[in-house]
């Protein structure tokens, strides 16, 4: 898709097309938060296109307290456009299918039609099955991108950064700049020896299909 709004009408088809299905629409909680507000939105385009006239369509803004994963567990399946939720929807075992290039969807993880009449067709496929089968590799696969998201690749800055009041914010805290140099700091070094030589802090593509616990 040209881009998420592109995506979007493409899915608002669909909805038309299965009145006798439930769509529920949730706007990335990012969407509103202070300092990160998007300049054009899903809420702007739910009420552009008069979205919640649709009798099948509950629409739930970004602002709004819900859990996504009470809503995973009661859908027949998810669709998403990039987020991180896909992911974490297929590691719970749920059928995902993305529209957009997430980082995650080029790994044998998600349902990822490489064509908007691909996309289409996948949507009708599943919301016309009677039971969605997953392949078990999705849910496989999630566990071991996430493992390597959270313990491989991501870098620790706890002697940089505390918690913020407002959920989502960090603050600095109190530190000599010697402590930002490579010879101080290991995640200064290994993003120094990235851009110095290319070297990445682990080679996703070469464990995806072993186990990442090394068991």
């Amino acid at each position: 898709y040209e881009h998420m709004f592109t995506w979007l009408d493409d899915l608002l088809t669909v909805i038309k097309a299965h009145p006798e299905t439930l769509f529920v629409i949730r706007a990335h909680p990012d969407e509103m938060r202070m300092g990160k507000a998007s300049h054009e939105t899903v809420q702007q385009w739910v009420e552009r296109n008069k979205v919640q006239e649709q009798e099948n369509v509950v629409f739930i803004h970004s602002e709004e307290f819900i859990s996504s994963y009470e809503l995973i567990g009661r859908s027949k399946f998810m669709v998403v456009y990039n987020s991180s939720i896909g992911l974490e929807g297929s590691l719970l075992g749920k059928a995902v299918l993305c529209g957009g290039e997430a980082w995650y969807a080029h790994f044998p993880t998600v349902f990822f039609p490489k064509t908007p009449a691909g996309f289409r067709q996948k949507a009708e496929e599943l919301l016309n099955a009677e039971e969605i089968e997953v392949p078990e590799e999705f849910q496989r696969n999630a566990r071991r991108l996430l493992y390597y998201q959270n313990f491989r690749a991501a870098l620790p800055f706890d002697d940089f950064l505390g918690k913020h009041s407002l959920r989502g914010f960090v603050l600095f805290k109190p530190f000599e700049p010697a402590q930002l140099t490579p010879q101080q700091s290991p995640a200064i070094r290994a993003i120094l020896n990235g851009l110095e030589t290319g070297q990445r802090v682990f080679e996703i593509e070469d464990n995806i299909t072993g186990d990442p616990s090394g068991q």
